[in-house]
């Protein structure tokens, strides 16, 4: 019985990690736009701590620490904005690539179903 548990975690393991979110936004059309979106997620995820890695991996590790905490990441996505804005504050970014920032998170996020308020 445990090992069959086991052996069933081990399962949805892959099959969460083989979804499509975790390998790139599908939701975009443009290979550029996609490209874009992806960078942006890797300066968050690297950011928040999230180890190095495949995109897929680095997806995999925020999905299931923001599922196992919500609080945590949504804390950690504030956290991110707030440096952002001191940047927009600065002028070494617009308002308007501020909010491409979070566009960016917030789709990840509704794709991957973490809720964010």
């Amino acid at each position: 019985e445990r090992k069959n548990k086991s052996v069933r975690s081990k399962m949805r393991d892959r099959r969460i990690i083989n979804r499509p979110i975790f390998n790139v936004p599908i939701a975009m059309r443009s290979p550029k736009t996609r490209e874009i979106c992806i960078g942006r997620l890797r300066m968050f995820f690297d950011f928040i701590g999230i180890p190095t890695g495949s995109m897929a991996k680095c997806s995999k590790a925020f999905y299931d620490k923001a599922k196992y905490d919500n609080g945590w990441g949504f804390s950690s996505i504030v956290q991110y904005l707030q440096k952002r804005k001191e940047r927009v504050e600065r002028k070494e970014i617009s308002a308007r690539t501020m909010k491409n920032y979070f566009q960016a998170i917030k789709l990840f996020c509704y794709m991957a179903d973490i809720p964010i308020p």
